[in-house]
C-alpha cells in the first residue's frame, strides 16, 4: 500500500506537514520564513499529544474514578463532567485547528495551480477537510509530489 494512504488515513496532520514542507509553507499553512520550525515535525508532534491524549485520558479517567479497595467511584459526578468537558475542549480544539490549517493549505494549493472551485462554491477549500479530511489531505500530497519519478516515505520531512 502508498505511503502517502497510510499517512492519510493513521496520520493527516504528519501528511499535511509534509505537504507543507514541499510547498515552502510553515505550520500554519502561510509562507515560511527562513528559520521556521519544520511543519511536519510541529504536525507530528501535534499528533502525537492528540493520539495520546485520546488513548490515554479516557483511561486514566476511568482508573481514577474507581476506588480500587471499594469498587466504587471517589469522584462526584460534578467533578467527572469538568474533566469530560476539559478533554472534549482538546478534541474540539485539535479537530479546528486540522480544518483550518487543512483549508488554508488547500486554498493555497488551488491557487498556485490555478484549480477551480467545483462544488460548494467559495467554502470547497472548507468543506473538504471537514467532511473528508484523509481524502483531503492524500488529494493535497498527490498534487504536490510526482510518485512514478520519488519514491514516497512516511517519515521524511517531505514525504519524499
Amino acid at each position: 500500500c502508498h505511503p502517502a494512504l497510510w499517512m492519510a488515513i493513521c496520520c493527516p496532520l504528519a501528511l499535511l506537514g509534509q505537504v507543507q514542507n514541499r510547498l515552502r509553507l510553515n505550520w500554519l499553512g502561510v509562507r515560511a520564513n527562513p528559520g521556521d520550525r519544520s511543519p511536519f515535525k510541529v504536525l507530528l508532534g501535534i499528533s502525537i499529544i492528540a493520539i495520546f491524549w485520546s488513548i490515554l485520558f479516557p483511561s486514566l479517567l476511568m482508573w481514577a474514578f474507581i476506588d480500587p479497595i471499594i469498587g466504587i467511584g471517589w469522584l462526584l459526578p460534578s467533578d467527572l463532567s469538568a474533566i469530560e468537558l476539559v478533554y472534549l475542549a482538546f478534541i474540539i480544539v485539535v479537530a479546528l485547528f486540522w480544518i483550518c490549517v487543512a483549508s488554508i493549505t488547500r486554498r493555497y494549493i488551488r491557487a498556485r495551480s490555478a484549480i477551480p472551485e467545483t462544488s460548494c462554491q467559495g467554502c470547497e477549500d472548507f468543506c473538504c477537510p471537514t467532511w473528508c479530511g484523509c481524502c483531503a489531505v492524500a488529494q493535497m500530497a498527490r498534487h504536490t509530489a510526482d510518485y512514478e519519478t520519488y519514491t514516497a516515505k512516511c517519515c521524511s520531512e517531505t514525504g519524499l
